[in-house]
């Protein structure tokens, strides 16, 4: 969800870190997601900033149209990781093979499941985001070089 918020437009996220020397991504599996950024130390405010208002005000933006186009950043990374990977549908099959349907590792994450991602409405990721996507459940790892 690099696509704006309330207080960031959409394709200001990467263009404000890219021209502060910085870079981001992020990555999903069975127990979390976690979005990153590097920045030199200079920006780490510019990275804190965008983070919280990311946490904050993501939901004031969702629209169909954000839906649609992270559904289709899904799509793609399946097409990446699994469909066109070697053994790339092993991880997929692990968990239907080593899990019962009651168990969440049955299913797979994000990126691989076996067909389209579900339906996401506007207002289907709300509940779940506000509940597990909010500072008091946000981890921050400040690191640096060592010269």
């Amino acid at each position: 969800m690099f696509e704006g918020s309330k207080h960031v437009k959409e394709g200001e996220f990467d263009s404000l870190l890219e021209a502060a020397g910085g870079d981001n991504n992020g990555s999903t599996n069975n127990d979390r997601t976690n979005y990153w950024i590097n920045v030199p130390s200079n920006a780490l405010e510019l990275a804190l900033f965008l983070e919280s208002d990311r946490m904050g005000y993501l939901l004031d933006v969702v629209s169909p149209a954000l839906v649609d186009g992270q559904r289709d950043v899904v799509k793609n990374e399946r097409r990446q990781g699994v469909e066109n990977a070697p053994y790339g549908q092993a991880q997929v099959r692990l968990g239907e093979l080593l899990y019962p349907k009651e168990h969440p590792y049955h299913w797979p994450s994000s990126a691989t499941w076996t067909t389209s991602p579900p339906p996401v409405t506007r207002t289907s990721p709300t509940s779940s985001r506000r509940t597990t996507c909010r500072p008091t459940r946000a981890s921050w790892l400040p690191a640096t070089s060592i010269p």
